[in-house]
């Protein structure tokens, strides 16, 4: 299995302000994308489907496993997902991500 922490970016590395949803969102235009905020708690495996599309991390560290590669993440970071089915697993802390889909994309 592959790991993806080439493809992962630190959230301090490209932006001045502090990582939130609000901060996102402002980046994100409503006009254009899709964001949603998703709390987990600790310790939690779910499997689930989605379209390709950022996440961020906003507390705690998870990691999105797909059939050919895995994505870690821990706070501060953000990567670029694929289309696809995967298992989403949070950490030993509750974890909170931001998702953003490119509405153009969604069709």
């Amino acid at each position: 299995m592959q790991k993806a922490e080439q493809n992962i970016q630190n959230w301090d590395d490209r932006y001045s302000e502090k990582i939130s949803f609000k901060a996102i969102q402002s980046i994100f235009s409503h006009d254009h994308y899709r964001t949603s905020l998703k709390k987990y708690p600790k310790k939690i495996k779910i499997p689930g489907a989605g379209k390709q599309g950022y996440c961020f991390v906003l507390q705690g560290a998870c990691s999105f496993k797909f059939d050919n590669i895995i994505f870690n993440l821990k706070a501060g970071e953000y990567v670029e997902l694929p289309s696809g089915d995967y298992y989403f697993t949070s950490s030993t802390d509750p974890t909170e991500i931001v998702r953003v889909w490119d509405l153009s994309k969604l069709n």
